[in-house]
């Protein structure tokens, strides 16, 4: 049995590996990249471990030489982990801004968004895992997910892809020309944090169409828990902010809740501070965090990976997906009631009005271009190719919002909460 630092190291990389296996079984690019995100979650986390497995071995007279002779493949690593961090810190572990103002911000989040690729999550697999061999490892860290898992992986992402032949709505950070989708995005503070809450609903959804394969505690489902609960803490911390006494992101400013204008739809604001009192309260967002720092983001130096695996296998699941979209009846209740929020977890719902152009469009609305409109507060822009049809049809989904809540997912109901 090696060290834990060692345990820890193949752990993290082997992780790696399988999330990369499971976005490319994924059917659409933007499946692909979301699920290529969690490359990124584990390769924090095998990059720790790595540096202290290296500084155990060089400890010893031994190892010495073994840690000495591994130093390159290990900055090799940490080289190519670096390209990649700021797509971590921003888009995978929490959802950050990029720069201080919205226009900038939206322009840096497409270009981090277009940089997570499955070429690059396959070059720092390798790189980790020849770090782990010039340590000494013998583990097949590359081994291959089972088939069947990965079958059922596709199976379930094909129920949940955007049909082709159709035009939906898409307010998240990444829908700037993106085919088949009608753009939209409110500007300013306001706007950023919607968006942010956005990305984080659109990834969620993903994660559900997974849910079967969540349930199950072996690799596969080891990692969507990690995901789950890191992706449910980013959902919390942007509409209501992080638990007392942890400091907020500078550049991100102040969450959803605290840049509500209240005159523009008290009922909304009292929806979403019923929300953080009553569903989730002070100890709950502790113990969210706490969960996320210690398993699912990191792995703790205070726990073994055995501990580290118990408590991710010990998750009810189900409640935690429960939890999840309740989370999001709410965000659409509140969205249902406040002018501000038209936007906000919208998701992607289907605009019969409209036909796919059949071809990639030009961005829709270029950062660069319109740098004034986007830092600027109570606006919006719409875009996509449509002309004027999209952005009447946009408006109309917007104001039908109160006569057509989300479709849950557990019980298949658009009832929603009363808004």
């Amino acid at each position: 049995m090696g060290s834990q630092a060692e345990i820890k190291a193949e752990y993290a990389t082997r992780l790696m590996h399988v999330a990369l296996q499971v976005a490319a079984a994924a059917p659409s690019d933007r499946q692909q990249r979301i699920l290529a995100r969690y490359v990124l979650l584990e390769a924090d986390s095998a990059a720790r471990w790595l540096g202290q497995w290296q500084e155990d071995l060089a400890d010893s007279t031994a190892t010495r030489d073994v840690a000495r002779a591994a130093k390159r493949s290990l900055r090799t690593f940490r080289r190519e982990y670096a390209k990649q961090k700021e797509i971590r810190d921003r888009l995978v572990a929490r959802r950050q801004a990029a720069e201080s103002g919205r226009a900038a911000d939206l322009r840096r989040t497409v270009e981090l968004w277009r940089r997570m690729t499955r070429i690059g999550a396959e070059r720092l697999c390798k790189c980790a895992r020849a770090a782990c061999i010039a340590l000494g490892s013998t583990a097949d860290l590359a081994a291959a997910v089972d088939p069947a898992r990965l079958d059922q992986v596709r199976v379930a992402l094909l129920k949940t892809r955007l049909d082709p032949d159709a035009v939906y709505t898409d307010a998240t950070s990444y829908a700037i020309g993106e085919q088949n989708l009608l753009a939209a995005t409110v500007t300013g503070p306001l706007g950023r944090r919607v968006a942010q809450i956005n990305d984080v609903h659109d990834q969620l959804d993903l994660l559900f169409g997974l849910h079967e394969l969540a349930e199950e505690v072996d690799l596969v489902g080891l990692l969507l828990r990690s995901a789950l609960v890191v992706e449910i803490d980013t959902i919390i911390d942007r509409t209501i902010g992080p638990p007392p006494g942890v400091p907020r992101n500078r550049r991100d400013g102040v969450p959803l809740i605290s840049l509500l204008d209240r005159g523009r739809g008290e009922t909304g604001f009292d929806l979403l501070s019923q929300f953080r009192d009553e569903v989730v309260p002070v100890p709950s967002r502790v113990n969210l965090r706490d969960l996320r720092n210690r398993v699912a983001a990191h792995l703790d130096t205070q726990l073994t990976l055995g501990e580290i695996c118990d408590t991710l296998e010990d998750l009810d699941v189900a409640a935690l997906f429960r939890f999840a979209d309740v989370t999001l009846d709410w965000l659409d209740a509140v969205a249902r009631s406040h002018v501000d929020l038209g936007l906000l977890v919208i998701g992607h719902r289907q605009l019969s009005s409209l036909q796919p152009t059949g071809a990639s469009v030009r961005a829709p609305f270029k950062a660069a271009q319109v740098v004034d409109i986007l830092d600027s507060p109570f606006g919006s822009i719409v875009g996509g190719g449509f002309g004027a049809r999209g952005t009447g049809g946009m408006m109309g989904v917007v104001s039908g919002r109160a006569r057509r809540p989300r479709v849950s997912w557990l019980s298949g109901s658009t009832e929603g909460l009363s808004a």
